[in-house]
C-alpha cells in the first residue's frame, strides 16, 4: 500500500492502525505515512509518553498518564479518554 491510499480512506472503507513506541516519536513525526496522516488530519490515539518528546499530534504535549488513560486528539481538540482492557 502506498501513501497515496492515505488521502481517502473513507471511500476505500480502509482502517488504518499504526503503533510505535513512544521513544523517538518526534524524529518518527519525519516518516512518509506518518507526515501523510497528519496532512489529512487523521485522528491520534497517544497514550503515556514521556513529556520530553515535544508537541506531536496537532502540536498535542505528551504526558504520562495513568495505564488505561490516553489523550485522543483531532484537528478540533483532544480529550483524555480511557481504554478498556479486555480479558484474553
Amino acid at each position: 500500500m502506498g501513501v497515496d491510499a492515505t488521502s481517502g480512506p473513507g471511500e476505500l472503507g480502509l482502517h488504518l492502525i499504526v503503533a510505535r513506541s513512544a521513544n523517538g516519536l518526534g524524529r518518527a513525526m519525519y516518516d512518509p505515512l506518518i507526515r501523510r496522516l497528519l496532512e489529512v488530519n487523521t485522528p491520534a490515539l497517544l497514550l503515556s509518553c514521556p513529556p520530553s518528546e515535544g508537541p506531536v499530534f496537532h502540536d498535542a504535549k505528551p504526558q504520562k498518564l495513568p495505564v488505561g488513560r490516553a489523550q485522543y486528539i483531532t484537528r478540533r481538540g483532544q480529550v483524555q479518554v480511557q481504554t478498556p482492557l479486555l480479558d484474553p
